[in-house]
Order: structure tokens, then C-alpha cells, then sequence
């Protein structure tokens, strides 16, 4: 096995925002190439979109799966997170990247069809910057019996069992 590196929460922030970034740039470069260049061909268009989608898919999920594991395990001390904190869960941020989605889905039916790939571009930042805001909640209890379920239930009774 291979030593694992630990990086910064910032520097696992950039890499999620640098992933999400190249993925966003593989729809982008799914744009008509032939409206440029009319030699090329829809062949030339996915070689040029598969390296931004292989390379920014991993890169942002692993970063980002990192990034919420060292949060929620506190790798990093607090002096550490407080100004990504402060920076993450601003409000302004939220306003931003609901902007960003609904920016996104007003593009996929407003835009020309050569442009709908701008809307990928806004819709996957936006979920990239939630999904990094989302590490910062308190995770879930795990604790079953908190949970409302059969097995935690007392069995019924009734005093007046098979009478009409």
C-alpha cells in the first residue's frame, strides 16, 4: 500500500474546485466544433471532451469525499478551517451557487443549442460549491434506536382481543 498523502483543507478545496472546473470544461468542449473549424468532425469533439472528463471526475470526487472525511474525523484543528468555514457557509456563497443552479436550468431551455454546455458549467460549480458547504454540517446520527423504526416499537395490546 502506498503512503497516503494529507494535504490541507484548502489545498483539497482547490483540487475539488479544479476537478469540477475540468469536468465543466469536457461539456464546454462538447460544443460544435465544426461551427469553428468545419473540417472537424463529432470524433474530434469527444477526444477533446474525454481528457477534461476523465481527469476532472476522479479528481473532484476524490477531493471532495477527502475533504468531508477530514472534517467530519477532525484531521485539521479548527484554527486550521475557520476562515474556509467562514468563507463556505456565508450566505452570500448560498445565494451565489442557487444563482448558479437556476442560471443553469434557465440556460438549457432559453439558450441556443450550440451553447447549452455553459449550463453544465454553472450546474456543476454550484453543486461542487454545495457539496463542499454540505461538509460542514453535523453528520447524521448513526445511532438506529434514535430513529423511529419497527424494531424500536412496543408491541400493541388491547384488553379486548377477539371480542365483536
Amino acid at each position: 500500500m502506498g503512503r497516503r498523502v494529507q494535504l490541507s483543507a484548502r489545498q483539497y478545496v482547490g483540487l475539488a474546485l479544479l476537478g469540477s472546473l475540468l469536468l465543466a470544461c469536457s461539456f464546454v468542449a462538447d460544443l460544435p466544433i465544426d461551427h469553428w473549424f468545419p473540417a472537424a468532425s463529432r470524433l474530434t469533439s469527444v477526444l477533446v471532451m474525454l481528457p477534461f472528463f476523465a481527469i476532472g471526475t476522479p479528481l473532484m470526487l476524490i477531493a471532495e469525499s477527502r475533504f468531508r472525511d477530514g472534517i467530519q474525523n477532525g484531521i485539521w484543528s479548527e484554527a486550521e478551517i475557520v476562515r474556509l468555514r467562514a468563507v463556505l457557509t456565508s450566505p452570500f456563497l448560498t445565494v451565489i451557487c442557487i444563482a448558479m443552479l437556476i442560471a443553469g436550468i434557465i440556460v438549457v431551455f432559453v439558450a441556443h443549442h450550440h451553447y447549452r454546455g455553459i449550463s453544465w458549467v454553472l450546474l456543476i460549480m454550484g453543486q461542487s460549491f454545495t457539496r463542499l458547504q454540505m461538509a460542514f454540517r453535523p453528520p447524521t446520527p448513526k445511532n438506529p434506536r434514535s430513529l423511529l423504526s419497527w424494531s424500536n416499537l412496543s408491541p400493541i395490546q388491547s384488553e379486548h382481543w377477539g371480542e365483536r
